[in-house]
């Protein structure tokens, strides 16, 4: 009913998120060191957020409270909120800023990849995802040091190992040092999307001796095009 105007209510609304493949070269380092990886989720993160601009909200249905002219009074937001459209960026500046407070900086790189080092020289790597965070390091005890530094800023749920990350399973085997990604759970979501989770599994992903072939163009003609290939350059 009241959409927000940019330049008016926000400016900016861009916030960046770790790449995928970020994520699966760490999962490779964690597996090759042998190294320890955590997750955890901030609770409601958007409503840590700072507001840049000054924005007012009709009350929710139940708390309206009227002025003795008989005007509906409005609630002047202190903090972000969700679908508000500078939601997302605004909590990635909070927790840019207290990541920075704790001791991290960030990867010149990838801006949601933090690394923190201490006077000894342990370094713990902090990849987000929004409010996923997973805590990289050698130590058990540096990454319980940057939980309990988090949690005096935040309210978290501690997932303890990462086994999850963007619908992807994570098995990691420490006396073998491998790392198994698997998206088992995918699979059986889209099967129950379209109705096959009742399906009979086959061996084979089509019907043996299928022929496919272009309409007008047969088979045959892709065959005689790589024969071909392969003697002009063999």
């Amino acid at each position: 009913m009241f959409p927000q105007q940019p330049g008016w209510d926000y400016v900016e609304s861009f916030a960046p998120t770790t790449w995928l493949s970020i994520m699966c070269a760490l999962v490779a380092l964690v597996a090759a060191d042998d190294l320890e990886c955590y997750s955890i989720d901030i609770t409601t993160a958007f409503l840590n957020g700072d507001l840049e601009k000054e924005i007012y909200m009709k009350p929710p249905k139940g708390y309206e409270q009227y002025s003795r002219d008989g005007y509906l009074l409005y609630c002047l937001l202190l903090k972000a909120l969700y679908r508000l459209k500078q939601g997302g960026r605004q909590w990635y500046l909070k927790l840019s800023e207290v990541m920075k407070e704790i001791g991290f900086r960030k990867v010149r790189s990838e801006p949601c990849v933090y690394l923190w080092e201490d006077s000894t020289g342990r370094k713990v790597v902090v990849p987000t995802y929004v409010d996923d965070c997973h805590i990289i390091g050698k130590i058990k005890e540096s990454i319980q040091h940057i939980k309990a530094e988090l949690q005096r800023h935040f309210e978290l749920c501690d997932l303890g190992p990462t086994s999850w990350f963007l619908g992807v399973g994570i098995k990691h085997n420490c006396s073998t040092h491998t790392i198994t990604l698997s998206q088992c759970q995918y699979v059986i979501d889209m099967l129950r999307d379209f109705g096959m989770e009742d399906c009979t599994p086959m061996k084979t992903p089509m019907v043996p001796g299928l022929c496919l072939e272009k309409p007008g163009i047969p088979l045959s003609a892709g065959v005689e095009f790589l024969h071909a290939m392969a003697n002009s350059l063999g």
